[in-house]
């Protein structure tokens, strides 16, 4: 009787360890010691593996591909001389798809008199990529805050280095000099241009949004992009008929899609064809992509997808970061992609990058839909006017820390009629402001200064002398954008502050 009641008991306990074991949201595996070989699994281990039960038991991780021998060894080893293993990471390679992250805690029992290891596994792949996502976005954030501070110095020096360029270009007589100072005033132009890329990738560009069609700009760039790629790769595109609208700064997306084509081309020296797609993407398939920056609802693609070498995944990991380049020194800055990815976190965006050696790259761009509008035409540009000194066009407050800037800036203005006065900061210019009162023409500011800036100062000229128009100047274009006031983009030439100095003065 005593040994029928020990053989229900045991019986009872084997049941709960059963249904415990079975009901457990932790994958459970038990190997025997011997040999390795699986002697049962619960349903949350055939979730993660993609095995089924039958397909496990009776044999070792190592023939289903699930972990190696030495894997399997070295698990094993940690758990017999330390009795149990605790929250080992590692990869854990499934019947289909990549390997899954996993976290391994394993415990030395015995079943039947054998020698067992008791496997318990949580899958961490999704908690993983999150904290991947975030440490990513935390490193873009701080090299575009970086970018940002760059691009604010080189602003102010191709200030002068053109501004000058220009003047001297217009005033010397020697035909080979002025060549030589329009070609400073070239050079400087593709610097500035280098500088909206810094100011696009860490996001301080403002943009000019307006809804349209992606079809409309592959359709139009699609002659420019042909002419830049070579003979043997040919320029597709694959454009979805019925394509949903998105809101996007057009000469923004001009720029992806010129630095994606290029890119594609220069991975391709032995050829192979160039895909330019666009898809509306449903909320299924956007759902399933697993990005934490996937925009909401039914997203819109834009791709481009080479047939060259492709990437490894050490590179693929730093495709992003800016003046990274696998390319020649003379073939690319290295921020092409960067200024990309500044771009599409800006539109509230996605980007992903699929790429394996050999196997060509496809780069990804998620943009969110929105209902069709009316295309709003692009602004004309501002004309530029000639440096002649009229009448006496007033006095002028002239603000600016960096010492160079304020002196090519006086400079101009002396020359076109103005009598200019100048202040290093925005404290100076208060205290000349308090005293000069309504002698005052016009005040024109750097924005960004130590200090006061020139937003404080706008303030303070509004209340003390509300008559006097103030002009703002910065290489940032989004810092007035919510203002009623005159703005300067830096790097400007005379003509452009002289120009913009008398409409701020007609203005009022």
């Amino acid at each position: 009787l005593k040994n029928a009641r020990r053989f229900e008991a045991l019986v009872r306990a084997d049941e709960r360890f059963k249904k415990a074991f079975d009901a457990s949201p932790t994958a459970m595996s038990i190997l025997r010691v011997r040999d390795g070989v699986i002697l049962d699994v619960n349903e949350s281990a055939n979730r993660i593996s993609g095995y089924s039960r039958e397909e496990q038991i009776g044999r070792t991780p190592a023939e289903l591909g699930i972990l190696t021998s030495e894997e399997r060894e070295e698990l094993g080893g940690l758990a017999r001389r330390q009795a149990s293993l605790r929250d080992h990471e590692m990869k854990y390679r499934v019947k289909d798809g990549p390997p899954r992250t996993v976290r391994v805690s394993v415990e030395k029992i015995e079943l039947d008199g054998e020698a067992c290891l008791l496997y318990n596994s949580y899958d961490i792949t999704d908690r993983r990529l999150a904290e991947d996502q975030v440490r990513h976005a935390q490193k873009m954030e701080a090299l575009g805050t970086l970018a940002g501070g760059i691009a604010h110095d080189f602003n102010n020096l191709l200030t002068v280095i053109n501004g000058y360029a220009h003047l001297l270009a217009q005033q010397v007589p020697d035909e080979s000099t002025r060549e030589s100072a329009l070609a400073i005033v070239d050079a400087g132009d593709r610097a500035a241009a280098l500088t909206r890329q810094l100011l696009a990738y860490s996001r301080k560009q403002p943009r000019e949004t307006r809804t349209l069609s992606l079809n409309t700009i592959v359709t139009k760039m699609r002659p420019m992009l042909t002419r830049l790629i070579h003979e043997n790769i040919p320029l597709r595109a694959e454009l979805a008929p019925d394509l949903a609208s998105v809101r996007a700064d057009t000469s923004q997306l001009e720029q992806i899609l010129l630095n994606l084509v290029v890119n594609a081309r220069d991975a391709s020296p032995a050829g192979g064809a160039i895909v330019i797609k666009t898809a509306n993407i449903s909320e299924d398939d956007a759902a399933g992509l697993a990005d934490a920056n996937m925009p909401s609802g039914r997203p819109v693609l834009l791709s481009v997808r080479d047939e060259g070498r492709g990437m490894t995944p050490e590179i693929r990991a730093r495709i992003f970061e800016p003046f990274f380049t696998t390319k020649q020194a003379d073939r690319g800055t290295g921020l092409g992609l960067s200024v990309v990815f500044g771009i599409i976190r800006q539109s509230g965006g996605a980007i992903q990058v699929d790429s394996e050696p050999g196997k060509g790259t496809e780069v990804r761009l998620y943009f969110p839909a929105v209902p069709p509008a009316p295309v709003i035409a692009a602004p004309a540009p501002v004309d530029e006017r000639d440096l002649d000194a009229g009448p006496d066009e007033g006095t002028v407050l002239l603000v600016e820390d960096d010492v160079a800037v304020r002196k090519f800036g006086a400079d101009a203005l002396s020359a076109a009629g103005f009598n200019v006065r100048q202040a290093s900061n925005g404290t100076e210019a208060v205290n000349f402001i308090e005293r000069a009162g309504g002698d005052v023409s016009l005040v024109i500011t750097d924005v960004i200064m130590p200090g006061l800036d020139g937003r404080a100062l706008l303030e303070h000229v509004r209340r003390v002398a509300p008559a006097v128009p103030v002009l703002l100047v910065s290489g940032y274009l989004g810092v007035a954008q919510d203002l009623d006031v005159p703005f300067l983009e830096k790097p400007f030439s005379a003509a452009q502050l002289v120009q913009k100095a008398r409409q701020a003065i007609r203005r009022c």
